[in-house]
């Protein structure tokens, strides 16, 4: 059996979270080697600085400066997730790269009706629209994940009256549904151009029990594959 690196992606309250801690009880009780990882991690210096932005706390100079802080905070933590699969662990990450294009590229979209620049001081000309290769370009040689899994939510009930960070800031619940299918597509977009293996989970229409069944059984078919390590 070789590590596995899992990817866990989903808008804000879709349920990814609770999926995940399911998991890690499942594999607790069964003795199976894991290793868990959130993005970002808010322990550390950027990710503190990322906390209070997330917060709406603080604001970015520019959105390069927001985007190589959110990659440093991944990159902080390439060594744990090498040592992790050679150790033969699996790796349940809560987000990862393809939060980041899918969030930023809905707040360009959305927030451009708005007549808001946000590409202003980027490594691109002034007022060209934001792109993937834009939004990872401090990514570079990052390690991909063997695999993602989308958890797919419930758009108009998506914990609306809890959520106080900063991309569920939208006051008009519609905007709120429209932004939210908005950054899923982008998601989509994000695992579909980066060539990421992944599997769309509908937690819309399932219960917890028959999730964990399927994600077991994806997951185990993965176990015995040798994995090709592939890089961002």
């Amino acid at each position: 059996m070789s590590g596995k690196f899992i990817v866990f992606e989903g808008i804000n309250g879709s349920g990814k979270t609770t999926i995940i801690n399911s998991l890690i009880n499942y594999y607790t009780k069964h003795n199976i080697k894991y290793k868990y990882i959130k993005f970002p991690n808010r322990e550390t210096e950027s990710g503190k600085v990322i906390d209070k932005f997330l917060k709406n706390e603080y604001q970015f100079k520019s959105i390069r400066q927001q985007i190589e802080i959110f990659a440093d905070n991944r990159k902080e933590a390439e060594d744990l997730i090498l040592e992790s699969l050679n150790n033969n662990e699996i790796i349940l990450c809560d987000r990862y790269v393809y939060s980041n294009i899918a969030y930023i590229l809905s707040d360009n979209i959305f927030d451009s009706k708005l007549n808001i620049n946000l590409t202003t001081d980027l490594i691109i000309p002034n007022n060209k629209i934001l792109t993937i290769d834009d939004i990872i370009y401090f990514d570079k040689g990052l390690l991909k994940p063997d695999f993602v899994f989308l958890v797919n939510g419930d758009y108009i009930h998506l914990r609306n009256n809890t959520i106080t960070e900063r991309y569920h800031s939208t006051s008009d619940n519609i905007d709120k549904i429209i932004k939210n299918k908005l950054i899923f597509n982008n998601f989509i977009l994000s695992l579909n151009y980066t060539n990421t293996k992944y599997y769309i989970i509908n937690n819309k229409l399932n219960n917890l029990d028959n999730i964990i069944n399927d994600l077991n059984k994806i997951i185990q078919k993965k176990l015995y594959v040798e994995p090709t390590r592939c890089y961002f």
